[in-house]
């Protein structure tokens, strides 16, 4: 969805469905790993509990969406957006870093924030 303004609550509830639109697309395409189509279904999960669409905490939260999780996180806060602008590396580093132990995985988390470090 491109929008060019802000989302009204019926297209906000529309748009967090995605994982599972993605999910029902992909689980039963021939040749697909099925951890391809539950990492489209879990991306907005978080360890705490606290994501969408299931509301699953850290163990029930299969590991390549926990690392998707994390760069689409990265990637939304980085990026231009119609109703946000970029916000600079340090920025969201800061952030991300702040919900390391609720929302993402620190072990992946630190893996990303070293790797960027070093370029």
């Amino acid at each position: 969805m491109e929008k060019p303004g802000k989302l009204n609550e019926a297209e906000y509830e529309d748009m967090k469905r995605h994982a599972i639109y993605g999910y029902e697309l992909l689980k039963n395409i021939p040749g697909i790993p099925p951890s391809i189509a539950l990492t489209a279904l879990q991306h907005h999960e978080r360890e705490d509990g606290q994501g969408n669409p299931l509301r699953m905490g850290g163990k029930d939260i299969h590991l390549h969406a926990k690392i998707v999780a994390i760069a689409d996180v990265f990637h939304a806060m980085s990026s231009n957006r119609v109703y946000h602008q970029a916000m600079p590396f340090y920025k969201v580093i800061e952030q991300m870093n702040r919900d390391m132990f609720s929302k993402f995985n620190p072990e992946i988390l630190m893996e990303l924030v070293s790797r960027l470090m070093s370029y």
